[in-house]
């Protein structure tokens, strides 16, 4: 299995930042590490899958303090949520008034979040939903003829990932070989191929929207499905992508991911070093072979990307560049 470079929520607010320089809720006269600022906020989501509701709140409210309380879309509405698993209704309100303020509009996932339930009679919640419900009808007349295409593509994400954020636990768990291994698999073959026919529509239709037309979520559904198709459908869609990147409708890093998947799947080198493939076990990992490998760095660096060195820190390899 090949794997992805990092959760995609992570990787697309990092492109956020990098792409269009723009970031929320910040002093701009400090610099903010917004490297360190992802890694907390992954470690914070990690907390709250675990039922570490306590650790994950405090997680959050870290990673806010350490970037200057600079933050991006949906880490103040999940620091909510943790926060009201404690019950502790000041900072789920804080949280979720300065997720609003920045122009959340997901009304219906803020009513039908059941960890919120115990708020429901609040008048501050209910000014809350009366501000989030303005920032949608302001969205929905934004996106005009895209407004429906929009939902559409972040229940697609949702789907994608629906299977898998459980893979590697999974995987590390019961091993590559196990039952309960190969039937999540199947599943998410299954869930992809059906994900694929819903993408192909919409790119046949529309072609690649563009992420500041529908969001961050939704545009990157668009990559996200390709990646994880076969590899002819990932080589008819890769000049697209392309194309998408240099109109700035897709983010640099995407492109990235797919020409190094394309590459290693060929049996070929990658050029970014971006595939990593694990053991049977799912501990020990390795990245496939790079191309120019002396200069890897550089090319990571001219598309915004966090160091190869950094990176595979995530997956316990300690890698260092080859001398000469």
């Amino acid at each position: 299995m090949i794997l992805q470079e990092m959760s995609m929520r992570y990787l697309i607010f990092t492109l956020v930042f990098f792409f269009s320089n723009t970031s929320f809720g910040q002093d701009t006269t400090k610099i903010l590490d917004w490297n360190n600022y992802f890694r907390e906020i992954k470690f914070a989501d990690s907390l709250f899958s675990e039922t570490k509701y306590l650790l994950s709140a405090n997680a959050y409210t870290l990673a806010f303090a350490n970037n200057n309380q600079g933050f991006s879309f949906g880490h103040r509405y999940n620091a909510a949520k943790a926060w009201a698993m404690n019950k502790n209704i000041d900072s789920v309100f804080s949280n979720l008034k300065q997720e609003i303020e920045v122009g959340f509009c997901q009304l219906d996932l803020m009513r039908n979040e059941k960890a919120f339930n115990f708020l429901h009679k609040n008048y501050v919640w209910k000014k809350l939903l009366y501000e989030t419900k303005k920032n949608k009808l302001i969205e929905d007349k934004k996106l005009g003829k895209y407004k429906n295409v929009k939902y559409q593509l972040e229940d697609i994400n949702n789907s994608d990932q629906e299977f898998r954020k459980y893979i590697m636990d999974v995987w590390k768990k019961s091993g590559q070989n196990s039952k309960e291994y190969k039937e999540l698999q199947f599943k998410m073959k299954i869930n992809d191929s059906l994900n694929l026919i819903k993408i192909e529509k919409i790119i046949s239709k529309y072609g690649w929207i563009g992420y500041d037309t529908i969001g961050y979520k939704a545009n990157q559904t668009l990559f996200l499905i390709i990646q994880h198709s076969d590899l002819a459908t990932q080589i008819k869609f890769l000049p697209m992508l392309r194309n998408a990147v240099l109109n700035k409708k897709a983010m640099p890093e995407e492109l990235a991911l797919l020409e190094d998947r394309i590459l290693v799947t060929q049996g070929k080198n990658q050029i970014f070093g971006t595939q990593v493939n694990c053991d049977s076990t799912g501990f020990k990992c390795f990245v496939y072979p790079i191309g120019d490998e002396k200069d890897v760095e550089n090319r990571r660096k001219s598309l915004g990307m966090r160091t190869l060195v950094e990176y595979l820190k995530s997956y316990g390899i300690e890698y260092r560049l080859p001398s000469n």
